[in-house]
């Protein structure tokens, strides 16, 4: 189940200076009964597409910007069941803790990734590590990294911004984002998303978000 299987990519994601954000806008995903009304805070990660092991990437075009965010609704504390290169994982999900933005880099030859999906991302409160040990190589270098446990887990989600209005485009894939071996370096990056232009300072890899498929969840609350 690679990155071609399930037509998203692997990402890196990078700490950058934070940019403070006030957007209010409306999102709906598989655990989402209806719409729910969250506002995003502050930009404070980027991530490039990434090839693990030698894998080629899908599309190198696409990136994704994480937004924190607030979310006033409670969630349900829920137990996740997933698959993906690392094998079948079991995780228990808590609170919202951001929004994944599909993004472009500023770079020659570069595009808007337009098949690429919001994602809602919760909160990771137990899961097993997994401690593997990987080749990265993205467009700022290469590494051999730790992988350590799951931190978040990302749902494709609709969402409408304004008059704006995104669907789902590909219900299959999902991101298990787990803690690697962090890896320091400086970079700018000009990129935009749907609210708007950002020059990023990029500082540190800090997380791999793996493309996995869902195989069964339900609310434990």
């Amino acid at each position: 189940m690679n990155a071609k299987d399930l037509k998203l990519d692997y990402f890196q994601f990078y700490d950058v200076a934070n940019q403070i954000l006030n957007e209010v806008i409306l999102v709906q995903g598989q655990f989402d009964e209806e719409p729910e009304r969250i506002r995003l805070t502050y930009l404070n990660l980027f991530a490039n597409p990434v090839s693990k092991n030698g894998e080629e990437l899908y599309n190198r075009h696409a990136h994704l910007i994480w937004y924190n965010v607030f979310d006033p609704v409670p969630e349900p504390t829920r137990t996740v069941v997933f698959a993906n290169q690392f094998g079948e994982q079991k995780i228990l999900t808590g609170r919202t803790i951001g929004l994944l933005s599909p993004t472009q880099k500023y770079e020659r030859g570069s595009k808007f990734p337009k098949d690429l999906d919001h994602f809602k991302v919760y909160l990771v409160l137990h899961g097993q590590g997994i401690d593997k040990k990987v080749k990265l190589k993205d467009q700022f270098g290469g590494d051999d990294v730790d992988v350590y446990y799951p931190v978040a887990f990302a749902v494709p989600v609709r969402k409408q911004h304004g008059h704006a209005s995104f669907g789902v485009q590909n219900r299959e894939a999902h991101l298990a984002i787990y803690r690697i071996t962090p890896r320091k370096l400086e970079k700018p990056v000009r990129a935009r998303d749907q609210f708007g232009r950002h020059q990023l300072h990029v500082y540190r890899s800090v997380l791999l978000a793996a493309p996995s498929k869902k195989l069964n969840w339900k609310a434990e609350d």
